[in-house]
């Protein structure tokens, strides 16, 4: 996984009744993610380090415990799944 994650080019981001589907053109799937892993792969820029992103995430919902763990398994299965570059 590359210190600072970055989304495909490419991806079609339309909001559902139960979160937000992602479309991804060049192979032809469609991603399902909720209020919180869409946040988490607006987040994966090219800016962002992990670190930052954990970080963004526990300020965003005022977690007193930050879940990191969580968010690098997250962010790793985008990746596994095709969502980053």
């Amino acid at each position: 996984m590359k210190t600072k994650p970055q989304t495909i080019e490419g991806l079609e981001i339309t909001e559902s009744d139960d979160g937000y589907a992602i479309y991804d053109p060049t192979n032809e799937k469609v991603h399902f993610l909720n209020g919180t892993g869409i946040i988490i792969l607006e987040l994966c820029n090219g800016q962002n380090t992990v670190e930052n992103i954990i970080e963004l995430i526990s300020k965003t919902f005022n977690l007193s415990l930050m879940p990191r763990e969580e968010i690098i398994a997250y962010i790793e299965n985008l990746d596994k799944e095709g969502l980053l570059q």
